[in-house]
C-alpha cells in the first residue's frame, strides 16, 4: 500500500519523493542519536556490561556518532537541485514543521492533562555470568537485583 502511494507520488513530482524519503532519513537518524546522548550523558551505574562493550571509549563514540548523525540529517532539509522554485524545492522543512506544531498544539490543549506514562515496574538488574557450558559466546544473563522504577 505505501508503496503504490510512494510510486504515485513519484510519478506526479520526483521532488515530493525526495522530500518523503529525506523526512524518514532524519526521523531515522535522530531516533538512533537519543539513546546514544542519553546513554553518554547520564551513564547509569547499573547499566550492563556484555561483553562487546567500548569501555571508556562508550561516551566519546557515543558523542561523535550523535554528532555524525545530526550533522548529517542537516543535510537533508537542503534542495537537491538549483536554482529553486516552488516546484523543485524541498518540503522537508515544511512537513517537519507542520509536524511539530500539530505535535505542539496537541500537547498544550489535551495531552499534558490526559497522559499519565506507563504504571510503575519492577525491573531486573542482570549480571553476565561466565557460562563454560553454553555454545554461544559462554556467558549467561543472572538475575541480581530488582529495581522499582517509576516512569513518567
Amino acid at each position: 500500500m505505501y508503496v503504490c502511494v510512494l510510486c504515485v507520488v513519484c510519478c506526479f513530482n520526483r521532488y515530493a519523493y525526495y522530500s518523503i524519503v529525506g523526512l524518514c532519513t532524519i526521523g531515522f537518524q535522530v531516533s538512533y542519536s537519543i539513546p546514544l546522548i542519553l546513554k553518554a550523558w547520564y551513564n547509569p551505574a547499573d547499566f550492563p556490561v556484555t561483553p562487546k562493550s567500548l569501555g571508556s571509549w562508550s561516551r566519546p563514540m557515543a558523542v561523535i556518532s550523535f554528532l555524525w548523525l545530526n550533522g548529517t540529517a542537516c543535510f537533508f532539509f537542503f534542495p537537491t537541485v538549483g536554482p529553486v522554485t516552488t516546484d523543485t524545492m524541498n518540503w522537508v522543512v515544511v512537513v517537519i514543521g507542520g509536524c511539530m506544531f500539530l505535535c505542539g498544539l496537541n500537547w498544550v490543549f489535551n495531552s499534558r492533562h490526559h497522559f499519565k506514562g506507563p504504571p510503575r515496574s519492577k525491573l531486573q538488574v542482570l549480571e553476565v555470568v561466565e557460562d563454560p557450558e553454553k555454545r554461544e559466546g559462554g556467558v549467561q544473563l543472572v538475575p541480581t537485583r530488582d529495581l522499582d522504577v517509576a516512569y513518567g
